[in-house]
């Protein structure tokens, strides 16, 4: 009887396996077996504490795993503890696998490490995409040129959106769950991590910064001048792996240029880096075998984790003048690329334009190419000190899941230094995206001596940078873009938003709270 006691007691404490592991790497985990896996974790371990932020489009539960010692169950005692709060998410595209694994592994090893966890807690969803990755069916169907597992998930979520395009418009569950119980923690690192099926490129796997220009440039300077720079040192050295800015190589008239991807505010890592946080995508390379990728990414992570770890002082600090340094200084409403000058970008050797190849990267070589990795504003408005929007439910709502506070004028007044913005040019995407057609709007703000009420959305509160990019009408990726203002504004109307250019004593209360 003692000796089966102790056996059982022996195979509870075994440390559980993710399914590719177990599978030799030949099959990837369901969503049955991630929650099993976290269970598992939780059950072994005190620094581990497993939550349900909220239900996906299909009704599965959205697990999230907390890691701290002590325990912390708030943002409150996070701030408190004086510790580097970093959110480490995976499966935002269910055919995209390797972050699935790679998270689950290194939430093993986190779990353990005391000393890690003495300078750091861990917000961890190794599968935020949980109805997409249900959707198993052949990989040469739903991830072609994938190089295995044999079976995986679906890029879209339940409602056939793509996840990483709902960072500002927030309609899926999966962004609302994370609005509410991750970003609401203000964390101070947010890691996204994916695979490429880009360029076949001589890099296993490929990363990416906070693209948006309006980022903070300490922060957006430390991130890829810094950060970037040492782990690329650190892989080469320690694992012979070549890494490299995310993107793809570009060839027009036998000219190659190398081309980074997207500056919207939709994308995870730009999002959260218009929300003060260093931001990180994993991008491991699509032609490489998946215990490869799986295990690249769980380098990569881990040897950013030591540069932050070392910098946590500093990283604390940006974040925390990010948030309070308010400047009614010029910000970008349009972006273009930025040639930070011409270097040797591995490619694989003899690819003909527009030819499709499959199965790991053959011969390398290194071609003399511009690089791209960067955006800088094309156009520019100076940032206001508050914006006005008439009241709309669907608007407080959205502004307080993104923890923006709201005010609201008591009465109509009449503001010194009010501006209204007049629309020259309209224009509407002919197909949805997202489901929404998307609208794009050029014209100039002119001063006004109307009579307002409505909404105050102030800019002297910590997310004035995303305040701006919401509410500017001719940023390409704000409430105006996805029809949260209105679907048609003709030539020589006026747009709904207005701007104070300088303070006012308004009579204000408050509009609304965090759900």
């Amino acid at each position: 009887m003692f000796s089966s006691y102790i056996a059982a007691l022996a195979l509870s404490t075994v440390e559980p396996k993710s399914r590719a592991e177990r599978t030799f790497y030949r099959e990837t985990s369901t969503y049955a077996d991630v929650v099993q896996f976290l269970e598992t974790i939780e059950s072994q371990n005190s620094t581990a504490k497993l939550n349900y932020i909220g239900k996906s489009f299909e009704g599965r539960r959205i697990p999230l795993m907390t890691v701290a010692e002590p325990m912390v169950t708030n943002a409150e005692q996070a701030r408190k503890s004086g510790k580097l709060l970093i959110y480490l998410q995976a499966n935002i595209h269910a055919g995209e696998v390797e972050g699935k694994e790679a998270t689950l592994h290194m939430l093993r090893r986190f779990v353990k490490n005391h000393e890690l966890l003495k300078k750091v807690i861990f917000l961890v969803q190794p599968i935020y995409n949980s109805d997409g990755n249900e959707k198993f069916g052949p990989q040469a169907r739903n991830r072609p040129g994938q190089n295995g597992p044999e079976s995986v998930g679906l890029r879209p979520n339940g409602q056939n959106y793509d996840l990483n395009r709902d960072c500002v418009k927030a309609e899926s569950p999966e962004m609302q769950a994370a609005l509410k119980h991750v970003y609401s923690w203000n964390p101070h690192v947010v890691f996204d991590l994916h695979t490429t099926d880009g360029t076949r490129h001589g890099y296993p796997l490929t990363y990416g910064g906070p693209n948006h220009p309006n980022t903070y440039k300490p922060l957006y300077d430390y991130s890829f001048d810094e950060l970037f720079h040492t782990v690329r040192k650190d892989l080469r050295s320690k694992f012979q792996l070549e890494v490299f800015d995310y993107g793809n190589g570009v060839i027009e008239k036998d000219q190659w240029r190398f081309e980074t991807f997207a500056a919207e505010p939709r994308y995870v890592t730009n999002y959260g880096g218009l929300r003060n946080a260093v931001t990180i995508l994993s991008e491991a390379m699509v032609y490489e075998p998946f215990e490869n990728r799986v295990r690249d990414t769980e380098r990569f992570v881990e040897s950013c984790l030591t540069k932050l770890i070392n910098d946590k002082s500093k990283i604390m600090t940006l974040t925390s003048m990010a948030a309070t340094n308010y400047e009614a200084a010029p910000r970008a409403t349009t972006y273009k690329l930025k040639n930070r000058g011409t270097e040797d970008v591995l490619m694989e050797k003899n690819v003909a334009k527009g030819e499709r190849r499959s199965g790991p990267i053959r011969d390398i070589e290194a071609l003399k190419m511009p690089v791209y990795d960067k955006f800088e504003a094309a156009t520019t408005e100076v940032a206001p000190v508050a914006y006005i929007v008439p009241k709309c439910e669907k608007i407080t709502q959205l502004l307080a899941l993104h923890g923006i506070q709201v005010q609201e004028l008591i009465e109509k007044q009449t503001p010194i230094g009010l501006q209204s913005f007049h629309v020259d040019e309209f224009t509407q995407a002919v197909s949805p995206f997202q489901g929404h057609k998307l609208i794009t709007l050029k014209g100039d703000w002119r001063a006004s001596t109307e009579q307002i009420d409505g909404l105050y959305i102030s800019m002297k509160q910590p997310l004035h940078r995303l305040i701006f990019d919401l509410f500017e009408p001719q940023c390409e990726d704000g409430l105006t873009s996805w029809g949260f203002l209105g679907e048609s504004f003709p030539q020589g109307t006026t747009h709904p938003v207005r701007r104070l250019l300088i303070s006012n004593n308004l009579k204000l209360k408050p509009a609304n709270a965090r759900p």
